[in-house]
């Protein structure tokens, strides 16, 4: 069974390099409506990365985004995305006005 486990351990880490190669160096443009020079009336947050990877059609979760806190500027920043324990290709996501 400890074979058994360390192949499957094996399977999957070899997806999560797979997905960490389709994501590096990817670019997401999100557009929010602004205010007041370069603030957002809202914010940009983890529900919108989803969505905006979702219409590229790469498919990750909300858990799997690692956004410290919602994006409240126009601007462009690096987010980091966990596929696996050690795995964190980044992608950029593009904030620009609507």
């Amino acid at each position: 069974e400890k074979a058994k486990f360390e192949l499957q351990i094996a399977k999957e880490k070899e997806l999560a390099q797979q997905m960490a190669q389709r994501l590096e160096g990817v670019t997401c443009d999100i557009a929010a409506k602004i205010h007041e020079g370069e603030r957002l009336y809202g914010s940009v947050n983890v529900r919108d990365i989803v969505d905006a990877l979702a219409k590229k059609g790469i498919v990750v979760e909300k858990r799997m985004v690692l956004l410290p806190e919602p994006i409240k500027t126009i601007g462009s920043f690096n987010v980091a995305i966990r596929v696996y324990k050690d795995v964190e290709p980044e992608i950029t996501v593009n904030v620009v006005p609507e």
